[in-house]
């Protein structure tokens, strides 16, 4: 399969998310996501980047899976407190934010809600 179309549920809200996949031309993959969500309170608190982050993550673990497959499943909390896992999820929240200051979101709003989807992922 090469495509692969859902809707996504969270918080009350319903969400659409597309991906697909292609040869790249060099023997890779190449993977393609699309998530488009209305705007609702959950993103006036944290922004794109509490979708954004998130899927991050959960790309970084599969790649992870796909590297080392006999290596045990990365442990989600213990990572998040690691200094590596908390630069990793504040270097995001901040990008995501910035993505929203290029998108037109007010850049007061969108650092704020970078901070907040930064704490939501940390526990901090």
């Amino acid at each position: 399969p090469s495509h692969l179309a859902l809707t996504w549920e969270f918080a009350g809200d319903v969400s659409w998310v597309e991906v697909r996949c292609s040869a790249d031309g060099t023997g890779a993959a190449r993977l393609e996501l699309i998530h488009t969500a209305l705007l609702s309170p959950h993103w006036d608190e944290y922004g794109p980047g509490a979708a954004g982050v998130g899927w991050e993550l959960g790309l970084l673990g599969l790649a992870l899976h796909l590297e080392q497959p006999d290596e045990p499943q990365l442990d989600e909390h213990a990572f998040a407190a690691s200094p590596e896992g908390q630069a990793l999820i504040t270097g995001s929240s901040e990008a995501w934010g910035e993505a929203g200051i290029t998108a037109g979101i007010d850049a007061d709003a969108a650092r704020a809600a970078a901070i907040r989807t930064t704490a939501f992922y940390t526990g901090a």
